[in-house]
């Protein structure tokens, strides 16, 4: 606490403040009396103590305050005394730079509000449907509830202790919050569109959220903005400053649904625990929690009529729907979210504050790629794994998408030079090539086939690995969700297969997996998901350095020699092959990138060649000739997934069970990884 935080009963604090105004005798009313006197007082605030170091050393005397008549004479054994000097109030001492409304205040102000009777909006407002009993005999029947009646929320005693233990009213300086809410405007906004920092934004919403004071939306966004700078700005924990936004959560004092709601949606960049362990602190958690909300709120429907809110309504559902595919990718579980039940449309440029941000562009094109990444993700993970014809939908699905991304959202210009680096644009091209790398990994880490999906699965880990060395680079790494530790471990798998089987790609592999490393030992710092990550990539390179130096039998010439005959005949009875075009695929990197797909196609070539079919280049050709869609999309199509030699397999995973034990960490998706590769033998 710094030297000027005084710790003073908050009910004296605020007696002496209104001392120092102006004492007016009003003229009361019989009628205004009365109400007075009915009113009931709420004893519990008395006993409150707020740090002033939010006030920016506001000078105020040890001794308790004392009350004033209406005459303006002090009352009882006071009469005598002399009066204290009045307290500066915060707009008395200068700030500079602080210019946000959400962020002013004083933890007596907001202690007096949430003290204060007010008004329950969550009372009589949710959404019902009748439909599927009534048709659309009586569409406004339930949900609209014409004849609301306004209900009085009081915060309990308990609750307020309960506040009171986690220092709920305790606030960083003034210029300490403006740096933190920048922090979250800067970092989380394009991922998280659900508060907005333009001034006119309360006059063109009848949400008025940043009018009125919100101790949980201030201290969530205290929280959020202190993971953004690494917790070097406020005294207090992360975690404990996360359980503080909890209580308060639990506490039910915030009774505007839309605050709760972008609270919740706020909280989900904290991670206070691992995806390995079950637990109601997680990101995905707090997603459901918001998800239910949201569908109690409708937001999940489109509005009967157009209201001031439905940009802010639809940026919300989208992106609780965009975290929700991007969870359920990571962990291997179900989306929560059925698009089937939602009517509200996609959301359009014109859902925003300013339909000229790019940032409006980056959030819609993020939406789209993080829908299409869970479908690979359910498809390649479903008990019999994609059938040809859902992976070309999805490879066709992936193209579109990249064909159709906007010239400003790509990395390189139309004329193929490379644009500066964008924080924002990194995190979305990051998701679009871990799509890419999925969807086109290698069969195993035994089996770099097939040639042309491997050398671009390469490829696209390899851009992902220098976009995250870039990052780290500027010390962006901690301002990341938790979901790039899961890219991370995805961008690894690539350059793990190339380090097992391809000793001309060793040396990259072996630089690009020490990238990846450092960038996941600086995440996890604040992210537990990338400790487990980190260990997950550290326990398979091991693995794979002993085995290349204690297994003759898993030597990178021999390998592909060894179930040569099992790779021609799965080819001639499933014939597993995609068709993409690569060019289009990796336009957005510029040149460099084909030409680095085409170096590892090379590269990858010879150790492919002895378990492909002879003549399987020319009847490659041979197709293309022949196929007027494959000729228009100027693509590849590849040779089929062949299955691991059982022998190599089962040496292998005993040999890293013995070297590991228990130490590697598998999360939901990894799981699901190593059963497809037939790595070890893992119970489901």
């Amino acid at each position: 606490m710094s030297k000027c935080s005084i710790l003073v009963p908050a009910a004296r604090f605020m007696v002496s403040i209104a001392a120092a105004r102006p004492r007016v005798k009003p003229q009361k009313s019989a009628h205004s009396q009365a109400k007075r006197a009915q009113s009931p007082k709420v004893p519990a605030a008395a006993g409150h103590t707020i740090d002033l170091a939010a006030d920016d050393c506001v000078a105020t005397s040890q001794n308790p305050a004392i009350p004033v008549a209406d005459d303006g004479e002090e009352l009882g054994d006071h009469t005598h005394s002399p009066r204290l000097p009045n307290p500066p109030t915060p707009t008395d001492i200068p700030s500079l730079f602080v210019h946000s409304p959400i962020v002013s205040g004083t933890g007596v102000q907001l202690l007096e509000e949430v003290t204060s009777p007010s008004i329950d909006e969550f009372h009589n407002s949710s959404f019902l449907s009748r439909s599927a009993i009534l048709g659309q005999d009586f569409p406004e029947l339930d949900h609209t509830h014409p004849d609301r009646t306004a209900h009085e929320f009081r915060l309990s005693e308990a609750d307020l202790k309960v506040l009171e233990i986690h220092k709920a009213f305790d606030l960083p300086r003034l210029a300490v919050r403006q740096c933190l809410f920048e922090a979250v405007l800067n970092n989380c906004w394009t991922w998280m569109p659900v508060l907005d920092a333009d001034a006119s934004f309360p006059k063109r919403s009848s949400l008025g959220i940043l009018e009125t004071k919100s101790i949980l939306l201030l201290q969530s966004l205290m929280l959020v903005g202190s993971y953004m700078t690494g917790g070097q700005h406020i005294d207090i924990p992360l975690l404990a400053h996360y359980r503080r936004v909890k209580a308060i959560i639990d506490s039910g004092v915030e009774r505007n649904p839309y605050k709760l709601l972008i609270a919740a949606c706020l909280i989900q960049w904290c991670a206070p625990s691992a995806p390995r362990d079950i637990s109601m602190d997680s990101p995905r958690f707090w997603n459901m929690y918001a998800i239910s909300l949201a569908q109690q709120m409708g937001l999940h429907r489109k509005p009967l009529y157009p209201t001031p809110n439905d940009g802010l309504r639809k940026r919300i559902w989208w992106t609780l729907f965009a975290r929700d595919s991007l969870s359920a990718s990571a962990h291997g579980r179900p989306r929560l979210i059925n698009l089937a039940d939602c009517t509200v449309e996609k959301p359009s440029l014109l859902d925003f504050p300013d339909p000229a941000d790019v940032r409006a562009q980056i959030f819609i094109s993020w939406v789209s790629i993080c829908e299409i990444l869970h479908d690979i993700c359910l498809s390649l993970s479903g008990p019999d794994g994609a059938t040809l014809p859902q992976k070309q939908m999805l490879s066709d699905r992936l193209l579109d998408y990249i064909r159709n991304l906007s010239p400003t959202l790509r990395l390189t210009k139309l004329e193929g030079a490379h644009r500066p680096y964008d924080f924002q644009l990194a995190q979305l091209h990051v998701t679009i090539l871990t799509a890419i790398t999925i969807l086109h990994r290698p069969a195993s880490i035994f089996n770099i086939s097939p040639l042309y999906s491997s050398a671009l699965s390469i490829t696209a880990s390899h851009l992902s690995v220098k976009i995250f060395e870039a990052m780290e680079l500027r010390g962006h790494t901690q301002c990341l969700s938790s979901a790039y530790t899961w890219s991370m471990l995805v961008a690894a798998i690539p350059q793990l297969s190339a380090l097992c089987c391809v000793p001309a790609l060793a040396q990259e592999s072996g630089q690009a997996l020490d990238t990846i490393e450092t960038s996941l030992q600086s995440f996890s710092r604040v992210r537990m998901s990338a400790v487990n990550n980190l260990a997950n990539v550290k326990a398979i390179r091991k693995a794979i350095s002993v085995q290349q130096t204690n297994n003759p039998d898993l030597n990178h010439t021999r390998r592909g020699q060894d179930h040569a005959e099992t790779q021609e005949s799965s080819h001639l009875d499933n014939s597993n092959s995609i068709v993409f075009n690569v060019e289009r695929l990796l336009q957005p990197y510029g040149p460099s990138a084909l030409k680095y797909y085409e170096s590892n196609v090379n590269i990858l070539r010879p150790f492919i060649a002895s378990t492909i079919m002879p003549g399987l280049s020319e009847a490659r050709g041979g197709m293309r000739g022949l196929s007027d869609r494959d000729m228009e999309m100027n693509g590849w199509q590849d040779e089929g997934f062949g299955s691991v030699s059982r022998t190599n397999a089962d040496a292998f995973n005993l040999d890293f069970q013995l070297l590991v034990g228990d130490d590697f960490q598998e999360t939901g998706w990894m799981r699901n990884w190593i059963e497809d590769l037939e790595l070890f033998d893992l119970e489901a």
